[in-house]
């Protein structure tokens, strides 16, 4: 899901997730965000068994929730985690969803969902192109909620 901040990926993502154990109370699920992986991966570095097993967890769950996909600057050794993850999760067939504010065309932008940096620029090309194997994009368009409830 690709959105301007406020539209409501984050709710949908775990509607999504609260329905499906409604019917399979038995999924395993996991919901993380792009700044917590990477406070994660970073707090184990050098602790290969922590870190082995953080990832082994991302890349097991039945359904993965990826939320804020690209929101901060990471290093390559973070990208090749998360290439590492979508790539098992995609051979091994479990089902990830993912939210973020990057749209994959800058010039698709409108006011609302203005942006410097495409979903590629900020992720990779390599996961980016996982991502289009893995997942149907879909484009949520909106006003920023939080605005308009206050």
């Amino acid at each position: 899901m690709q959105g301007a901040v406020g539209v409501g990926k984050t709710r949908l993502l775990c509607t999504i997730a609260t329905e499906l154990i409604k019917k399979n109370n038995r999924i395993d699920v996991y919901y993380i965000d792009w700044n917590d992986f990477t406070r994660e991966l970073r707090a184990s570095f050098g602790q290969y068994e922590i870190t082995n097993q953080f990832i082994a967890k991302l890349s097991t769950v039945d359904l993965l929730l990826f939320d804020e996909l690209g929101a901060s600057n990471t290093t390559p050794w973070i990208l090749d985690n998360i290439y590492y993850i979508f790539n098992k999760r995609y051979n091994d067939q479990k089902m990830t969803l993912a939210a973020t504010n990057y749209l994959d065309n800058t010039t698709d932008s409108t006011d609302a969902f203005s942006q410097q940096e495409s979903l590629s620029q900020r992720i990779g090309e390599r996961i980016r192109s996982r991502l289009y194997e893995m997942m149907e994009t879909v484009i949520i368009n909106g006003k920023d909620m939080r605005k308009e409830y206050k």
